[in-house]
């Protein structure tokens, strides 16, 4: 799987028919049953992936659904070193501009952060910069800012 892996990292997410990743990856026709692949080639997979190599996949964020045609497919997230880094960063940056722009403390970025962990940042980022203009005339800055952000961000 880290071979096959390795070919896409460059992309954000990869999609493969499910027989044709078994076939490539010299597996018996056993493993082409979602819930078979899943539970043996997947779910094992995720955290020697994560802990020992450079690319891996996000076990939440992807998944096996069925075609129009019947064929099941696998749709896999991709993350490297490198991405994981520039979001962590990103997330941090975020942070900062809620402390200084909004007056957020430890306990308000707390309770936001399933949406920040959640959503693409440079969505984040911009809906903030949106924010920003005409902030000062708001009376609670904090709660303004949060109203919006899970308005818009919250599933």
């Amino acid at each position: 799987l880290y071979l096959y892996l390795s070919l896409w990292r460059s992309k954000s997410q990869i999609n493969v028919k499910l027989d044709d990743l078994c076939l490539s990856m010299g597996l018996p026709k056993a493993y082409r049953i979602p819930s078979n692949f899943k539970k043996h080639i997947l779910e094992p997979a995720r955290e020697v992936l994560k802990k020992f190599n450079d690319v891996w996949f996000d076990f939440d964020r992807s998944s096996i659904h069925k075609s129009k045609e019947g064929s099941y497919h696998l749709r896999l997230k991709l993350t490297t070193r490198e991405k994981s880094e520039a979001e962590r960063m990103k997330a941090e940056q975020i942070e900062n501009i809620l402390r200084l722009h909004f007056g957020f403390h430890s306990a308000d970025i707390k309770e936001m952060e399933a949406i920040i962990r959640s959503t693409p940042k440079d969505q984040f980022i911009d809906k903030l910069l949106y924010l920003s203009h005409g902030i000062d005339k708001v009376q609670n800055k904090v709660s303004y800012v949060k109203k919006s952000l899970i308005n818009r961000f919250q599933t």
